[in-house]
């Protein structure tokens, strides 16, 4: 009823899940910072190998995997004995992730970057929401999240990588950046740099890309 769990999206390719070991990782450091019980990784292995079996395997899927608190007494405290959920969801990816994204800086939310929420991918996603809605009345794709201090973050459900010259630069989570998987990997790779990034150097920048787990696209300001 309160968000109280985490989630990770991956990529089905050909029946094999994409940087497996790396999703389920950052799902239970993420739970720990929400004091979820771990779930042990050959469990999650388990159930998603059930799940892809069931699947298309000449076409590409997305599967979602939720870990929630479960059933517990009414009210807000962490309950010493509970039964988390383990829910996971496929869907077929279908659509076109070639096009650029056109996108805009949104005023109706700030992320947080004090909050612990903005160092994991937690159910709490009202924020998102509402600024990928405000994007899409203003005629874009999707919105791009400051801060409180009002840098660059991150895209609703994307990281954000600005290049300038040759080199790429990324936000730092300690701004509220999204704890993105292909993120770690720009970075672990050397491709990327974290930097904090000002809304004008965003604007100033010689090109911007926008990735995910899913995909990974241009694009540009329009507002």
């Amino acid at each position: 009823m309160y968000g109280d769990g985490v989630f990770t999206t991956v990529r089905v390719r050909n029946g094999v899940i994409e940087n497996a070991d790396l999703h389920w990782n950052r799902l239970m450091r993420h739970a720990a910072v929400l004091k979820l019980p771990a779930l042990l990784r050959d469990k999650i292995l388990y159930g998603a190998a059930q799940l892809i079996a069931t699947l298309d395997h000449a076409k590409n899927h997305s599967l979602r995997v939720v870990w929630s608190r479960g059933v517990s007494a009414r009210g807000l405290d962490i309950p010493i004995n509970s039964e988390p959920n383990l829910i996971m969801s496929a869907h077929e990816l279908n659509a076109d992730f070639s096009a650029s994204l056109r996108l805009i800086k949104t005023n109706v939310t700030r992320r947080n970057e004090f909050s612990p929420l903005s160092q994991i991918k937690s159910l709490n996603y009202a924020d998102n929401i509402l600024a990928k809605d405000d994007a899409k009345m203003c005629g874009a794709d999707d919105a791009i999240l400051l801060n409180t201090a009002g840098f660059v973050t991150c895209a609703t459900s994307s990281n954000i990588f600005i290049r300038e010259g040759t080199k790429w630069f990324t936000p730092p989570l300690a701004d509220g950046a999204m704890d993105g998987v292909e993120r770690f990997l720009w970075l672990e790779s050397g491709a990327a740099n974290e930097d904090r990034i000002d809304y004008d150097r965003l604007k100033n920048a010689d090109e911007i890309t926008v990735t995910n787990s899913i995909w990974k696209r241009r694009a540009a300001i329009i507002i």
